[in-house]
């Protein structure tokens, strides 16, 4: 969806890609980069609330507001998957993921983070 009208104001999208990859020694001694079989991600959107950690519910798909006492449900989840691509509203967000049950692929290891969606101007 561009624009060519160069007298219009560039358009703009917003959203995140996600990718689940891990590094694999092959037994020449190379190490190639692969994606991981993840048993879910969520996503939260975060913006201006610090106080929304990952807690005892995440497996279900909630997280927890300390600032509104409460849990909040995952904007976004997505299942049996290492690659995600979403379009989303301009923000800060919070992600978990959950590696399978494979053996040798970090049977359950979970991680999580926050990163921020900004505008991107694109121009034609």
């Amino acid at each position: 969806m561009f624009k060519k009208d160069s007298t219009t104001e560039p358009e703009t999208k917003e959203g995140y890609i996600i990718d689940v990859k891990k590094n694999r020694k092959l037994t020449t001694g190379e190490i190639v980069v692969g994606n991981i079989q993840v048993a879910v991600i969520h996503v939260w959107k975060i913006e201006g609330n610090n106080n929304v950690k990952i807690g005892n519910d995440v497996i279900l798909g909630f997280a927890y507001d300390h600032t509104a006492n409460k849990s909040v449900k995952a904007n976004y989840t997505y299942v049996n998957t290492s690659h995600v691509a979403e379009q989303v509203p301009v923000g800060k967000y919070l992600v978990y993921v959950l590696l399978d049950n494979s053996i040798g692929m970090g049977r359950l290891a979970y991680s999580h983070t926050t990163f921020q969606v900004k505008k991107e101007n694109l121009k034609m």
